[in-house]
């Protein structure tokens, strides 16, 4: 499952039309759905409002979470992601370790400290949760680790689309635009709810 992709938006209405055309990047925040290969119009809502459906969550993210977030891309995402063309191999590796680190914020209780995730332990009871291996652990915890309010704040949206996965992207206003997706960084991380795969993801 691709944890980054880039997108072609093509046309906005609303604030939409305040975004210009072109190339936004944006990584994977819904893991019950899988990733759109046509040109889709997306709901572009409040980060702590998805991923929809809730219905793997049972509610919306929140606000917490979706503040940890909105740090951890301040902190730490690499804007040569978004550049387009070929990625070393340490820009991938970056890339799923912060894909991880996304999901762990998304999908696992939040802990009385943020030194407590480790996106390699599914510490949330019943059927929710989230663990990875064979990617740089090592990173996404000290990335996770280092959230405590104090980071730069970045302006985030997600990209909604209930029938396909719901990503996170940086844009200034909320809208409903027209975007296709192309292909981006593909990671060897895929889902599956019951139990791991060849890669090691687990939700």
């Amino acid at each position: 499952m691709p944890a980054f992709r880039m997108f072609n938006k093509t046309a906005g209405t609303g604030q939409g039309e305040y975004l210009d055309n072109g190339y936004i990047g944006g990584f994977c925040m819904d893991l019950s759905e899988y990733v759109a290969h046509d040109s889709l119009t997306y709901d572009v809502i409040m980060p702590q409002d998805g991923p929809r459906p809730t219905s793997f969550l049972g509610e919306s993210m929140g606000q917490a979470k979706a503040d940890y977030i909105s740090e951890l891309w301040g902190r730490f995402y690499d804007p040569a992601w978004s550049a387009g063309g070929s990625y070393t191999y340490q820009q991938n590796k970056n890339a799923e370790a912060f894909a991880a680190a996304v999901w762990e914020i998304i999908y696992e209780d939040l802990p009385t400290s943020s030194s407590a995730w480790d996106v390699t332990v599914d510490s949330t009871g019943g059927s929710r949760g989230f663990k990875a291996t064979n990617l740089d652990y090592q990173k996404a915890n000290a990335w996770l680790g280092a959230l405590d309010g104090t980071g730069p704040i970045a302006d985030l949206r997600a990209l909604s689309y209930v029938g396909a996965q719901d990503f996170i992207v940086e844009i200034p206003e909320p809208s409903s635009i027209a975007i296709f997706a192309v292909s981006g960084l593909c990671f060897l991380i895929r889902k599956n709810r019951t139990s791991p795969d060849a890669s090691g993801l687990k939700i």
